[in-house]
């Protein structure tokens, strides 16, 4: 015999309710603990740091990170340099760069100190995009490992 569709129907219910419990408790609105928080947040002050760009031909480049615009080339110059903050716990450098035809290729280097933190380049078709991510070993100028 297969049973009571009743009670089949009362364990199905049970073994929902059983499984929903965490699924409620990781869907739950409650904040994160404030250890989470504080991990997640920087304690140190950005730094500066030389940003070198170079392209060519001489491009319309720009340098962006967290949505910030931090450098734009001067108009018709194919090299600029320039000094901007970056963050302790790491950047990612988005990189924009067109031209109106030919190919194109634009190298940026990020220093601290004399020191190279990273340094890329990259190439297209009329236009570049493409990111640079510098990480937070070498931005907090400690050394860390």
């Amino acid at each position: 015999m297969k049973g009571s569709p009743l009670w089949q129907s009362a364990l199905v219910v049970v073994g929902f309710l059983l499984l929903g419990i965490p699924v409620l408790r990781l869907t739950s609105g409650k904040p994160p603990p404030p250890s989470v928080v504080a991990s997640q947040t920087s304690t140190q002050p950005p730094r500066p740091a030389l940003l070198l760009v170079e392209s060519l031909p001489p491009a319309h480049v720009t340098l962006s990170s967290a949505g910030a615009i931090l450098a734009v080339s001067p108009e018709g110059e194919g090299a600029f340099e320039k000094q901007v903050p970056l963050s302790a716990e790491g950047a990612d450098l988005v990189i924009a760069a067109s031209i109106p035809e030919g190919r194109l290729a634009v190298r940026v280097e990020v220093r601290r100190d004399g020191e190279l933190l990273a340094v890329q380049t990259f190439w297209g078709e009329a236009s570049v995009r493409g990111v640079l991510t510098i990480p937070a070993a070498a931005t907090d100028g400690e050394g860390a490992p």
